[in-house]
């Protein structure tokens, strides 16, 4: 996944409803107990990984977890980089469906 040599998936994210969709994450049980992986992130890089590729898997979405455009996006370090495929896995198994 190369977000920073395709600028369309950020512009896309740009033009979510990002406010609301924190704002309905911390009013559900969506963020309870998320520190890294909030719902809106997961949102992010799922989103981004469908408009890369279509051989998609937890491993995929987890791997470019820390490039420019995460870090832009969200004000984050880079030094957070990869997230595991399991963490994937575990918050999207504990997510509400609604959210999505």
């Amino acid at each position: 996944m190369n977000i920073p040599n395709h600028p369309t998936s950020i512009q896309l994210l740009r033009l979510l409803p990002l406010e609301e969709l924190q704002k309905f994450a911390t009013e559900s049980p969506t963020d309870y107990k998320a520190k890294k992986l909030t719902g809106m992130r997961m949102l992010c890089m799922m989103t981004c990984a469908f408009l890369e590729t279509t051989r998609l898997s937890q491993r995929y979405i987890g791997s470019d977890w820390g490039n420019l455009s995460f870090a832009e996006l969200f004000g984050l370090s880079l030094e957070q980089g990869r997230v595991s495929h399991s963490s994937i896995s575990h918050r999207l198994d504990t997510m509400p469906v609604e959210y999505f």
